[in-house]
């Protein structure tokens, strides 16, 4: 999973150098993933990809029957509704990480 896109997103760690927020990031990412002990977030990824696309799509079938536009259509609605799915998943993960790294650095 690619961090980057994180830097300067959270603001408890904004204020901070991109450096050090990459070190804080990283260390979130690790322990979010290794708690939650999910496999590879990639697979998770092409699960929720797939459960979506086919759940729209066999739901489409039943309402619409066979209409390759309808089928088109909907196809790239639930790529889309996958796409903000992964993402909430991804943010909440790095959000629930991040606080955790940070709760153990202070000694408060």
């Amino acid at each position: 999973m690619d961090i980057k896109p994180y830097i300067d997103q959270f603001e408890q760690i904004a204020d901070l150098p991109r450096d050090q927020q990459f070190v804080l990031l990283e260390q979130a990412r690790d322990l979010a993933f290794a708690e939650k002990k999910l496999p590879a977030f990639d697979t998770v990824e092409l699960i929720i990809r797939i459960l979506t696309c086919s759940s729209l799509v066999g739901i489409s079938y039943l309402f619409f029957g066979y209409s390759l536009a309808i089928f088109a259509v909907v196809f790239i609605v639930a790529l889309l509704i996958s796409r903000v799915l992964i993402t909430e998943l991804a943010d909440r993960l790095m959000a629930d990480g991040l606080n955790k790294v940070l709760a153990k650095q202070d000694p408060h």
